[in-house]
């Protein structure tokens, strides 16, 4: 049996190596919480920023030499565009780009939880009244878009600029590099020139879809807005006796019917401007309006005469067919060749 000394003194012993081993546990657990804690707050800080003061600099630099009509809206030089106060109405802001409503705010880092994150906006509202323009320069889904506004409400609806100088060099501003204008014609002028756009080549022949000869047409042709397709076979069909529509035959679109089974057919028309006024519907005669306006435009061509008052923000060095001839913008609503 051991003595009551020897007990007393294990005792103490066996009391030390606990309290020791709590401390440790103490100690090292508040630690791994400081240090999750750390990560945490490290990663937060570290998240991707793509915007910052010199970037901003850049691209004040680059819209000055594209077009100096342009001014840039910051909380020091606030701007006007039409029913909109820049940069103030950008900070939460609701767009619609074609049919879909998109979400937009005012962002510092280009980090943020809106569909876009607005960088910078640039307007010439102040130089050119009667062709006002708004450019937003934004991140969407981790990459530089830019959004352009031509519209007067208050509640804009914007389209996807697809510009090539534009877009080149924001990737370039975004990527910390020096932009620079890529040619001499962008310099002030925020649109293709007619000399420019005649360099493009197109696969269009108007001539032969006049005579309903429907071969240029064939093909696949995408709205890069919507992610609809249309595809444009070399069948045709001709239009049932007893209707009275103008059109007499029309290429068929593949899978396109209506519920009466009449499959969906793109009609000729007159060629005004070097594009033509088509049209797209069905032969069902029992619906009313079967047709609507469908503009075809050859790669080269400004269809900004196709509505007045109208102006063709659509990617004009490539064929597209513009649904609704126009009425509801250009490039939210055009089909390009694929």
């Amino acid at each position: 049996m051991l003595s009551s000394k020897k007990a007393i003194w294990m005792l103490g012993v066996v009391a030390v190596i606990a309290v020791g081993f709590c401390g440790y546990e103490l100690f090292y657990a508040n630690d791994t919480a400081v240090n999750t804690s750390n990560t945490k707050n490290k990663s937060t800080s570290n998240a991707k920023k793509y915007w910052n003061d010199n970037k901003d600099n850049k691209l004040k630099s680059f819209m000055n030499d594209f077009d100096d009509t342009y001014e840039q809206a910051t909380k020091n030089n606030k701007l006007k565009f039409n029913q909109m106060s820049l940069p103030s109405d950008l900070k939460n802001i609701k767009m619609k780009i074609g049919e879909k409503t998109v979400t937009g705010e005012w962002s510092t880092t280009g980090v943020g939880n809106q569909d876009y994150e607005i960088v910078a906006a640039y307007t010439n509202a102040e130089n050119d009244t009667d062709n006002a323009k708004l450019y937003l320069f934004a991140i969407h889904n981790n990459a530089p878009t830019i959004l352009q506004n031509t519209s007067t409400s208050s509640k804009p609806t914007v389209t996807v600029v697809h510009d090539a100088d534009l877009i080149d060099n924001f990737e370039k501003v975004i990527d910390g590099k020096i932009p620079s204008l890529e040619s001499e014609s962008s310099s002030n002028n925020t649109s293709q020139t007619k000399d420019e756009v005649k360099e493009a080549k197109s696969r269009l022949d108007l001539t032969q879809l006049a005579t309903n000869d429907f071969s240029s047409l064939v093909g696949t042709w995408k709205n890069e807005t919507t992610g609809d397709s249309l595809v444009v076979t070399d069948k045709t069909m001709d239009r049932p006796s007893g209707s009275s529509v103008s059109i007499t035959v029309g290429a068929v679109i593949d899978g396109k019917n209506d519920y009466n089974g009449y499959q969906e057919v793109i009609g000729s028309g007159n060629i005004e401007d070097g594009y033509m006024r088509g049209s797209i519907g069905t032969f069902n005669m029992k619906s009313y309006g079967t047709f609507q306006p469908l503009s075809i435009i050859p790669a080269g061509v400004d269809g900004s005469s196709a509505i007045a008052n109208g102006y063709d923000d659509s990617d004009i060095s490539r064929d597209r067919l513009i649904s609704g001839g126009g009425q509801a913008g250009f490039a939210s609503e055009a089909y390009y060749r694929e």
